[in-house]
């Protein structure tokens, strides 16, 4: 007997397979593979009150924004992470405290198993190393050192070993906050993502240094051909972000997010600031990481202390911003925190409450909803993201 089909049922089939092909196109167009799976690194403190394990990995789960825990590498204060280009490799820095050198270690990541070796370590040229990133190339390795006041270049071998040392940049001077910027506290280190150049945040003395750098030679930083970039007495430039001609900058002192213009050469020039604190807020300022939407249409602050929020903002057409919301990060000190690779979840790394937790994006309105997810994980403080 044959069934005929009702024009209803017709329609619904129809319209099913139109937002599942828009849907596909859309994730194509934004460079997002439909498919793809994605393992989630979480950077720890391990020493003194904090509880962290060291590198955990997990099996992130981009239809859900769930995670599963994978593996975990003990490594010391690994509180830092960046990856080679093609996530076979991932280096950790070791924030070692109390006078002791801190050291950057060099791990062959299985993408298979989800399982970390460790390959070698090598001094990092300074105490307290808290940020690590690579060259566009891959082939030098900059590393920033807090308490010392530097930052240092080492070569990356063929391997994904660490090689030599082969530059270390000692900055000078102070600010205003004598408890804080008694002297210089190199806190990044910044590839620009087009040109060989390298921005270095120094919230010891309230500077933007940028460097441009050339591998293959001997000391790759090229010093004598620095630019400055002063910000605000007293606001600790901490963290940057470059998107095309524009630059965001974290001022952890000063709780404000600025935007810079930058120029054909890299140098930067103020363009406006904007507050990352409600107007009742009266405690301790201590803004921290900065990203961007994949789409490149809102930026998101994480700031610690007592407010423990997430500041958002929309960009807009003429590159100013305008605040879209504050959202409590639920849970203690976000120190850090990732938008997914499609844009649809952010993950927030809480250091002193130990958890992480996730938070739904809407990608028109920019806003965060938690989900509901939270996952225990001792003093997570970085994380990043490598495709499965």
């Amino acid at each position: 007997m044959r069934q005929h089909t009702s024009p209803l049922y017709s329609a619904l089939i129809i319209w099913l397979f139109i937002c599942f092909f828009y849907t596909t196109e859309h994730l194509y167009a934004q460079g997002i593979k439909r498919d793809s799976t994605y393992y989630l690194l979480t950077g720890s403190y391990t020493e003194g009150n904090n509880e962290g394990p060291g590198i955990s990995v997990y099996h992130y789960h981009p239809d859900s924004g769930t995670l599963e825990t994978v593996s975990t590498l003990k490594v010391p204060n690994p509180s830092f992470l960046a990856s080679s280009a093609d996530g076979d490799f991932v280096y950790a820095v070791n924030e070692l405290h109390e006078d002791k050198e801190g050291a950057v270690s060099a791990f062959r990541f299985d993408k298979e198993k989800g399982v970390l070796t460790h390959i070698n370590t090598k001094p990092s040229g300074g105490g307290d190393p808290c940020y690590v990133s690579l060259s566009r190339d891959g082939s030098l390795l900059f590393v920033a050192n807090y308490s010392g006041g530097n930052l240092s270049v080492i070569s990356v071998r063929e391997d994904g070993s660490l090689g030599e040392v082969l530059q270390t940049v000692q900055h000078s001077g102070s600010s205003v906050d004598k408890s804080r910027q008694e002297g210089p506290h190199v806190h990044g280190v910044y590839p620009h993502p087009g040109k060989n150049l390298l921005y270095v945040t120094d919230l010891g003395t309230d500077e933007v240094i940028t460097y441009p750098y050339f591998p293959g030679r001997k000391e790759p930083l090229a010093t004598d051909q620095k630019m400055v970039y002063k910000t605000s007495p007293g606001s600790g430039p901490r963290h940057i972000l470059i998107r095309g001609n524009t630059a965001y900058l974290v001022k952890e002192m000063g709780g404000e997010l600025e935007v810079l213009d930058v120029d054909e050469k890299g140098h930067l020039s103020h363009r406006e600031n904007y507050k990352l604190y409600g107007e009742s807020y009266n405690g301790k300022n201590q803004a921290a990481e900065v990203r961007i939407s994949p789409d490149g249409k809102y930026v998101y602050v994480s700031n610690r202390s007592r407010a423990d929020t997430i500041s958002s903002f929309s960009v807009n057409e003429d590159g100013t911003l305008t605040p879209v919301e504050i959202v409590a990060s639920g849970g203690d000190t976000p120190r850090n925190f990732i938008l997914s690779p499609n844009g649809t979840y952010l993950l927030a790394a809480h250091q002193d409450s130990h958890t992480i937790v996730v938070f739904t994006r809407n990608p028109e309105t920019g806003t965060l909803s938690p989900t509901g997810e939270t996952y225990r994980s001792g003093s997570p403080v970085h994380f990043i993201m490598i495709e499965e």
